[in-house]
């Protein structure tokens, strides 16, 4: 399948996202008004305003002379790919979403963004230092989970998230949202995992920046990234208290 391109528009709200990350950082206080979600729902020059006034002008003299075929050679060069909100693969549950990123940036099969779907796709995250018993419920649910035809995804993290994405590779598809260039294996030791990922059955798919090779987001924001690029399972809420209590244990 031929990767999808991103619009340059979008490209281009990618980068700005980049060179605005450490700014964004300092001001989301999460108080009301600065939020994250509430700040990207701004437009680029609000967002420049609000967060980097000091070099506003400069920011956006280097966003307008971005080039479409710089950017896409860029994301080349790192074997990624983009797809918009414009496109036909940008899947329309996360596109409903009020700040929904402008672009996805991805590494592996873009076909695994078919499999978004609200009741195709499943989110199991949890503890670094879980327990053994933990561990091992994670790995069991996403092999089953992923047997059943469903899309695994997690963040890549130590603990529950790389069992689930193990027991899914078992099984089936699973994708790894990162709080990083989906090019980086973060944490790197799970380098090996982050390659089977890409080439095996499924892929890395970035929500927020587009830049690559840069210093992974907060925990806390990377994994409400996860959740709120998997699609909700409304005939797995009985399930969900059961999941939580194991996976925290």
């Amino acid at each position: 399948m031929k990767n999808p391109v991103a619009c340059l528009d979008c490209l281009r709200r990618s980068w700005l996202l980049a060179a605005l990350g450490p700014y964004i950082e300092k001001i989301a206080t999460g108080e009301v008004g600065s939020r994250s979600p509430e700040l990207l729902r701004l437009s680029n020059e609000d967002l420049i305003e609000v967060a980097a006034p000091r070099v506003g002008e400069q920011l956006l003299g280097r966003l307008e002379s971005l080039s479409e075929e710089r950017l896409l050679e860029e994301l080349t060069l790192a074997e990624c790919w983009a797809c918009c909100r414009h496109g036909e693969l940008y899947p329309d549950s996360l596109r409903d979403a009020a700040d929904a990123p402008w672009a996805l940036i991805g590494r592996g099969d873009p076909r695994m963004l078919d499999g978004l779907e609200p009741f195709g796709t499943v989110t199991i995250v949890g503890a670094r230092r879980a327990t053994s018993y933990g561990r091992e419920v994670a790995r069991e649910l996403g092999r089953e989970l992923a047997g059943a035809g469903m899309v695994v995804v997690s963040g890549l993290a130590f603990g529950i998230d790389a069992c689930a994405h193990r027991g899914a590779i078992d099984a089936g598809r699973t994708i790894a949202v990162l709080g990083c260039g989906p090019d980086v294996a973060y944490p790197a030791g799970h380098r090996s995992l982050w390659r089977q990922i890409c080439e095996r059955v499924g892929g890395q798919l970035h929500l927020r920046r587009r830049r690559l090779r840069h210093r992974p987001l907060r925990s806390r924001r990377s994994r409400r990234a996860v959740a709120a690029g998997a699609a909700r399972l409304p005939h797995l809420r009985q399930l969900r208290k059961l999941f939580a209590d194991v996976l925290s244990s």
